[in-house]
C-alpha cells in the first residue's frame, strides 16, 4: 500500500502499471506506487464506501505508523478522513486546502488557505496531513490527554476514547451532535474500514497496540503539547522547591516551555510578521492575531500559558498577570531569583512592574536550550518584536524579575 507522493498523475500512472517501487526521502516510505495515492488522481473511486476503502489501502499502513509515533488509533484517522472531507472529496479540501483532508486549520508545510474568516492548512502529501492530526497540531496537542488515557495497550477502549475526544474535537455547544459523531465514526471504523483492513490482514488499532505494545501517548509523553516537548522538556529527575518549601512538579510549567517554543520565532529576524503558529493559538482563546496584538509581551504570554496550562490567565497587562499569579496560590508558587538557572524549571514565568506605561512592565518565559543558537527564553516587545527565542536576564533597569512556576492541574 503507497503514500501520497510527490508524483504528478502521469508518472504515478507508469509506476503503477508496472510495479516499480518509488523511495521517497521526505515520507521515509520504499513502498509500490498504486493509482489514486494523491488528491489528484482520478483513478481513484469518486466517492462512498468503496472510497474509505481505497484510503484504508492507500493511506492506512502510514496511518498505523503515526499510531505508533504518537498513540492515535490508526482507524479514527481513517474514518476522520471521511467525517472532515468524504475522503479529501468535499469542502476546504476541494476548494483551496490541498490534501488536506482531515479538516486543519490553520498553517501547514505547504501554507494555508483562507476561507472567511478561517484558514485552513495546505499540505505537500495527505500524509503530511495525516501526521499534522495525529500528531502535534491536533490530537497531541495537549486537549486530547484525558482521551487518550483510554489507550492504554492493557485495557484498550477506543469508544470511550472518541467519546471523550469528540467532547472536545466537536462538542455540542458547537452545535454538534456528540453521540451522532461518534456513532458515524465507529460505523465506519466496523463497516467499510473493517472490511478492507480484513482483507489485507491488518490489525484493529487495538490489535496494533497490543501487539507493539504502544504506550499512551506513543513514542511521545502524554502532557507535551508541542513537538519540542519530547526532546527538550524532560521531567525532572528530582524535586524542584519553591522559596517557601512547597515541592513543585511539572507538567503543566514544561507544557508551558514546548507551547512558547512552538509559538516562538528562533530568533528575532520576524520582528513585524505574526507567526502563523502563534496566530492559529491566538484564535483558539479568543484573541486577535493581529501584528499590533503579537508585539506584546503580556499578549505573547497570555497566548501561550491559556492554551498551556491556564485558561483563566489574564490577555494581557503584565501588573494583572502579576497580581493573578500572586493571588492564585493553587496555581502558582513563586521561584526564588537566584540570578542563574540553577533553580529553574522550563516554564518558569519571569514578570515584572515598576510603573503604569505598557514599557514599565515585562513578561517572559523561561524555555532551556530551544533553538540552534542556544536561546533559553521566549518572549515580545511592545509594540516591536513579535514572539521570538532569545536569552533570559534576571533584572534589567526595571529591577529584578520575579519568578512564579504553574503548579496547579493542567
Amino acid at each position: 500500500p503507497a503514500a501520497s507522493f510527490a508524483l504528478t498523475a502521469s508518472q504515478r500512472l507508469i509506476y503503477g502499471q508496472n510495479n516499480l517501487v518509488f523511495y521517497n526521502p521526505d515520507e521515509a516510505l520504499c513502498q509500490p506506487v498504486q493509482n489514486g495515492s494523491s488528491s489528484s488522481d482520478t483513478a481513484a473511486p469518486s466517492s462512498g464506501n468503496s472510497r474509505l476503502e481505497w484510503a484504508v489501502e492507500s493511506f492506512g499502513m502510514y496511518a498505523m505508523e503515526m499510531q505508533k509515533e504518537f498513540g492515535t488509533p490508526w482507524e479514527v484517522v481513517i474514518a476522520q478522513m471521511n467525517k472532515e472531507s468524504s475522503v479529501g472529496t468535499a469542502g476546504v479540501a476541494v476548494s483551496g486546502a490541498d490534501n488536506n483532508w482531515l479538516g486543519i486549520t490553520g498553517s501547514g508545510d505547504a501554507g494555508s488557505y483562507a476561507s472567511g474568516n478561517h484558514k485552513f492548512a495546505i499540505f505537500s502529501s495527505v500524509n503530511k496531513s495525516i501526521e499534522a492530526w495525529a500528531g502535534w497540531k491536533v490530537l497531541r496537542n495537549g486537549y486530547y490527554d484525558k482521551a487518550l488515557a483510554y489507550l492504554d495497550p492493557s485495557n484498550y477502549d477506543l469508544k470511550n476514547f472518541l467519546t471523550t475526544m469528540i467532547h472536545t474535537y466537536a462538542p455540542s455547544s458547537d452545535g454538534n451532535d456528540e453521540e451522532k459523531y461518534v456513532k458515524d465514526v465507529l460505523s465506519d471504523i466496523e463497516g467499510p474500514i473493517k472490511k478492507k483492513r480484513t482483507e489485507l490482514g491488518w490489525p484493529t488499532s487495538e490489535e496494533l497496540a497490543k501487539k507493539e505494545n504502544i504506550p499512551i501517548g506513543g513514542r511521545h509523553p502524554i502532557g507535551s503539547s508541542a513537538e519540542d516537548a519530547a526532546t527538550s522538556q524532560q521531567t525532572p529527575t528530582s524535586e524542584v522547591c519553591s522559596s517557601d518549601g512547597k515541592t513543585i512538579a511539572g507538567k503543566g510549567a514544561q507544557a508551558i516551555a514546548a507551547t512558547a517554543i512552538l509559538l516562538a520565532w528562533p530568533d528575532d529576524s520576524h520582528n513585524g510578521e505574526v507567526k502563523p503558529e502563534f496566530a492559529e493559538y491566538a484564535q483558539k482563546v479568543g484573541s486577535p492575531t493581529s501584528l499590533d496584538f503579537a508585539q506584546d509581551c503580556g499578549h505573547f504570554a497570555s497566548v501561550v500559558i491559556r492554551n498551556a496550562a491556564d485558561p483563566d490567565f489574564p490577555e494581557g497587562g503584565t501588573r494583572n498577570m502579576q497580581d493573578y499569579v500572586e493571588k492564585n496560590t493553587d496555581k502558582w508558587a513563586k521561584i526564588e531569583n537566584t540570578g542563574d538557572t540553577a533553580n529553574l524549571q522550563p516554564g518558569d514565568v519571569f514578570i515584572i512592574n515598576s510603573g503604569s506605561s505598557p514599557t514599565d512592565g515585562h513578561i517572559m518565559i523561561y524555555t532551556d536550550k530551544n533553538s540552534s543558537n542556544d536561546y533559553n527564553a521566549a518572549g515580545a516587545s511592545y509594540k516591536k518584536k513579535t514572539g521570538h527565542a532569545h536569552n533570559i536576564y534576571y533584572g534589567d533597569w526595571r529591577g529584578t524579575y520575579s519568578i512564579y512556576r504553574f503548579v496547579g492541574e493542567t
